[in-house]
Parts: C-alpha cells; sequence; structure tokens
C-alpha cells in the first residue's frame, strides 16, 4: 500500500480550513499553511509539542464520508478472531477541547520506542490486542490504532500519553499492540465516572453554552443515578423526533447545537457527536469527541483482515468510567 497523506489531500482542492485542519501541528514554529510539502515529524523528536497539534479535523468529515465510491482507508490483520471481536472502533484523533466554535486537542507529542506509555487504569481490565496495518488513504498524519497502544513496531513516530493518539508521516505498514477493555453493559452499568484532576478538563463547558442546554440535559436524565444510565438516556433522546442527514449543513459551533436541539430537529454526526458531548459535560460526566472507523458490520477475512474504507469514517463521544473501564463509545 501506498500512504496518501497531507500533500494527497492538498491536491484534492479541499478548503483552505479543511487543510490547516490537516497541517495545524504547532510544534517548534509557526505554521505555513501554504506549504506543499507534508509536515515531518521525525526532526523534532527529541522535543514534545508544546500546543494542540490538531485544530478541526471535523472539518474533513463530510467530505471523506461523502466520496463515490469509498476510498480504500487501510487493511487491518488480526491474529485471532476473536481480538476482532473486541475492536468496534478505531480511533484517529482524539478531541478534548471545546471553545464553543470548534473541537480541538490538547494533545502534546513526542517521540516515541517501542513500548508506549500505558494506562495503569485501562490495564486493570485490557487484553492485549495484535494488530497489523497496510495504509492506503487515511487524512492528516495519524495512525489508526484500536483503543490504548501500548507498543508499536515500525518507522519512528510520536506518541501522546494522554490520548493514546499516534502520529507519524510516510508510513505504509506496520505493527501495534492495543489494550483492549470489552465493553460489557452490565458489568459497567453501576461504574462510577472518572474522578481526578486529570479528568476536570472533559468536563469543561465552552463559554457562551446557555442554561437551557444544562437544564435540558438534566431533564432528560432524571431518575437516571449511574454514568451508564445518564448516557443511554441521552442517546435515547435522539432517537425520538430527531432526523439524520448526512447532507446536513457542516459545523458544530453551540449555534448549529442550538438549532439542532430547538429548530429543525435535523443534523449529521458532526452536529450530534457534539451535542451530546456537551450534554454529558453538562451532567458532569467526562467526555471527549474523537474521529476515527467504525467497523460494525465489517466482516473479517479468511487471512484474518479487514478492509476499511472512507465509508467507515466516523465522529463519536467517549465518556471516561472508573475502576478499569476507560473511555467508552456513544453515539
Amino acid at each position: 500500500a501506498t500512504t496518501q497523506r497531507l500533500s494527497t489531500v492538498v491536491g484534492q482542492g479541499l478548503p483552505v480550513v479543511a487543510v490547516a485542519a490537516l497541517a495545524g501541528l504547532v510544534l517548534s514554529g509557526p505554521l505555513s499553511i501554504g506549504r506543499s510539502d507534508p509536515y515531518d515529524p521525525r526532526p523534532n523528536r527529541a522535543e514534545s509539542i508544546a500546543e494542540a497539534p490538531v485544530l478541526n479535523p471535523l472539518a474533513e468529515y463530510k467530505g471523506i464520508r461523502a466520496q463515490d465510491p469509498p476510498v480504500p482507508a487501510f487493511r487491518v490483520g488480526f491474529i485471532r478472531a476473536e481480538d476482532f471481536a473486541l475492536v468496534s472502533r478505531i480511533p484517529l484523533v482524539v478531541l478534548d477541547e471545546y471553545d464553543g466554535s470548534v473541537w480541538s486537542s490538547s494533545g502534546r507529542f513526542s517521540d516515541a520506542g517501542a513500548e508506549l506509555e500505558n494506562d495503569p487504569e485501562i490495564a486493570r481490565r485490557g487484553q492485549p490486542v495484535t494488530q497489523t496495518y497496510e495504509l492506503a488513504f487515511v487524512p492528516g498524519p495519524w495512525l489508526p490504532a484500536a483503543a490504548r497502544a501500548i507498543r508499536f513496531e515500525g518507522p519512528e513516530v510520536q506518541f501522546d500519553a494522554e490520548s493514546g493518539v499516534l502520529l507519524g508521516e510516510g508510513i505504509d505498514d506496520y505493527i501495534v499492540v492495543s489494550q483492549v477493555v470489552g465493553q460489557d453493559p452490565e458489568a459497567q452499568r453501576d461504574a462510577p465516572a472518572a474522578v481526578g484532576d486529570r479528568f476536570v478538563r472533559f468536563r469543561a463547558l465552552p463559554p457562551g453554552v446557555s442554561p437551557e442546554l444544562g437544564e435540558l440535559a438534566s431533564e432528560i436524565v432524571e431518575g437516571e443515578s449511574s454514568p451508564w444510565g445518564r448516557m443511554d438516556a441521552l442517546v435515547a433522546y435522539f432517537d425520538t423526533g430527531f432526523a439524520f442527514d448526512p447532507e446536513a449543513r457542516s459545523g458544530h459551533s453551540l449555534g448549529r447545537v442550538s438549532e439542532l436541539l430547538t429548530t429543525n430537529r435535523v443534523g449529521g454526526a458532526e452536529q450530534y457527536a457534539t451535542a451530546l458531548a456537551v450534554m454529558a459535560r453538562a451532567i458532569g460526566l467526562p467526555a471527549r469527541l474523537v474521529v476515527g472507523y467504525d467497523l460494525t458490520g465489517l466482516t473479517l477475512g479468511d487471512d484474518g483482515s479487514v478492509d476499511v474504507t472512507s465509508e467507515q469514517y466516523d465522529v463519536w463521544v467517549e465518556v471516561r468510567f472508573g475502576d478499569g473501564f476507560g473511555w467508552t463509545a456513544f453515539d
């Protein structure tokens, strides 16, 4: 497979805001949006990224999903069929900061060796899952990896220890081992939400958010005492009286969220995910947005691999649970 990265995306004539989203790596100098060459993180391998490396990859979502026919993204292989059953989604980018206009990442990337920093809480319940990747077209410099990557075999990469996101340029194939916690609603139903200073920012609401949004969220979850029950109630709320439109106007500002909730009740994944994440935060749950690939409905081939395309490109919400359950996806 041949990796197509930033230079290919720029060549497709995407809007400047989309290009900025892919190129928005604030590392050791000012960003030059007009560059024709993709950013290479390897000269910075002795340094950590000081600021948010991702501006707004959601700007790419609608364009990537609209590709017809779907464009191959990557092939991922598993050693065991039961490992594939554990991996329903493969994250690409984690977005944890929302200013009311756009989502961005506070990730701090540094050069990584073969062994990646583990999350001890996730290690309590996680199972090691080995994946092999052959990349075709994945937007930006990010590398897909299931759940929490703990080992990487391949060319030089950078790693954000908080989000578990990998970043690298010019990479065609690699092997990664992840800690994957299987989703078990029955066991997780009474689990608490994660607490502590580390997760305060995942509860932060943007300036200008209306009190009515928090009141609506509280009304929806009334009677539900567990974080799982509260998230179930929020997700179920959008199943009644709302319509999904993949052609909905782009944007995920508070204005678009208000429009979805109070005016036309029609939106795309970008708007629904933002609304769900903000409402989760409004009721005190640590939540973040993830852009990646949803493998639901795909079938593992006889060779132990599955082909993923732009049709699986997706955005979802994750809430952090305690008791070793880690980040759990909702949409």
